[in-house]
């Protein structure tokens, strides 16, 4: 699902209200969409309910992962989290995307160490939620652990892995489009990825 020229023509500039991210969220749950990864990050809160309304979606979906990632702040990188609010009501998994020199990206770290923790990507986590026996197959591949651990310390490697890429593309619907209505069994039974373009995704 594609945030496009169209669904900002139609609903305004981005940042849109999260009343709008939670009716999306919930029409493509009704649909029956298997995942549903939200990859926009959700770190400021918005005034009046529509955070409680974007919440409200999430937790009734259960099925929902949105992102955090490591931006450069004035004192240096650090990670730029969800507010608590989302923390809670979906899954969190990390959008960093390694860019060769070309700017193309063809890799990325599965498993990131952070002072919290384990960060999991994106992607493993939406994989999770539609086939966790092929995503525990692929992290022992990478001789990745396949789920996090309770140790008390885990030890730091840098692990790239190639991204597969599809050859057929992806189904592409405008923002726009789900938020009209329009029809949706396109999404019965499949993961949904939401975002502004193909690189992180």
């Amino acid at each position: 699902v594609l945030i496009d020229d169209e669904s900002l023509r139609q609903y305004g500039r981005w940042p849109w209200s999260r009343d709008l991210l939670a009716k999306m969220t919930q029409r493509l749950a009704d649909a029956g969409a298997q995942a549903i990864g939200l990859d926009i990050l959700l770190a400021e809160p918005q005034p009046g309910n529509a955070d409680g309304a974007l919440k409200q979606a999430l937790t009734a979906s259960s099925r929902a992962v949105i992102v955090d990632k490591i931006g450069n702040g004035g004192d240096g990188p650090r990670w730029i989290e969800p507010i608590q609010a989302f923390a809670g009501a979906a899954v969190i998994g990390h959008a960093q995307a390694v860019l060769d020199r070309d700017a193309v990206c063809r890799q990325f770290p599965p498993y990131l160490l952070s002072s919290d923790g384990p960060r999991w990507a994106f992607a493993v986590e939406v994989a999770r939620r539609v086939n966790p026996d092929a995503t525990s197959k692929f992290l022992r591949d990478y001789k990745l652990p396949t789920a996090n651990s309770n140790d008390e310390v885990a030890i730091a490697r840098p692990v790239l892995a190639a991204i597969p890429f599809r050859r057929d593309g992806f189904e592409i619907l405008s923002a726009a489009a789900i938020l009209r209505g329009g029809d949706l069994r396109v999404v019965h039974g499949r993961p949904v990825l939401v975002g502004f373009g193909p690189t992180e995704i």
